[in-house]
């Protein structure tokens, strides 16, 4: 009987700690819940002139993680792009997106007051943003390239799955 009476206070005790700055917390996070699933899903690049960066690219991939044996989906992602060039453009002929080798299927502009865009990172005033799908790709592993005439390319890593499961490292 003690024993259970030590146990009750000592939840209780324990339920008791919570301060209202780790709820505060917890309610932040939970009211954003889709913003921090896309950040996990971000990932940035940069193409480089002597050592001064001309082009700043951030990928988001918005394919969620689902069956992938049933999946054939087109594979989306939404780009933002910051350039010094103040007439760069994604669908130009200067530079170029693949996706494992292949071209996109579609590039759109999006307008900055698009919804798709509400709980994206990295969305500046001065950047064009642009959504990009590409055809459906079997593997798991995806490699985002873009590639410049003048400054080279740069390479994007997601994954359909947790990245940690394609990791030669231990934990």
């Amino acid at each position: 009987m003690s024993k259970n009476l030590i146990f009750i206070v000592f939840i209780l005790l324990l339920v008791g700690c919570v301060s209202k700055q780790e709820v505060a917390l917890v309610d932040a996070y939970e009211k954003n819940i889709n913003y921090h699933r896309y950040l996990l899903k971000t990932e940035k690049a940069q193409l480089y002139d002597d050592n001064s960066t001309k082009i700043l690219l951030t990928a988001t991939y918005l394919n969620a993680e689902i069956d992938q044996q049933n999946h054939t989906a087109d594979e989306i992602f939404i780009i933002s792009v910051q350039s010094d060039n103040s007439f760069f453009n994604l669908k130009g002929k200067e530079y170029s997106l693949s996706l494992n080798g292949k071209q996109p299927k579609n590039i759109k502009i999006l307008n900055r007051k698009n919804k798709l865009l509400h709980d994206i990172s990295f969305i500046t005033e001065w950047s064009k943003n642009y959504l990009v799908t590409f055809n459906h790709v079997k593997s798991k592993q995806l490699f985002l390239t873009i590639e410049s005439k003048k400054y080279g390319k740069s390479h994007l890593y997601f994954t359909k799955i947790a990245k940690y499961l394609f990791s030669k490292t231990k934990f």
